[in-house]
């Protein structure tokens, strides 16, 4: 499923939005979850496995990150959206992290 920070980030930056992790973090992380929650919807449609690049709990990882409170709904959707038990974790790869103007 795509990410959605570069994508709700793109987004903002073009129609002169303040929903942007250096402007309004909390407005930020409300478009991740939604966008989070939406792509958990369409993986049920797929047969087979799907990779996540983030998810519903990486909301609350963000939140927290930032110092800020973690609302009950956002918790209620790491509840309710669960994820397979069995993950895997790619090890860094430097030669396509690369700072632009959505990853500061």
């Amino acid at each position: 499923m795509p990410e959605a920070g570069r994508a709700i980030i793109q987004d903002q930056v073009a129609i002169g939005g303040a929903a942007l992790p250096w402007a309004d973090r909390l407005a930020f992380s409300e478009l991740m979850l939604g966008w989070e929650l939406r792509s958990y919807r369409e993986a049920q449609a797929h047969y087979g496995p799907v990779v996540f690049d983030r998810g519903v709990p990486d909301v609350i990882g963000y939140l927290s990150l930032c110092g800020l409170p973690v609302g009950d709904h956002v918790a209620r959707a790491a509840e309710l959206h669960r994820y397979r038990r069995e993950v895997f974790i790619a090890p860094p790869w430097p030669e396509i992290f690369t700072q632009d103007a959505e990853r500061k």
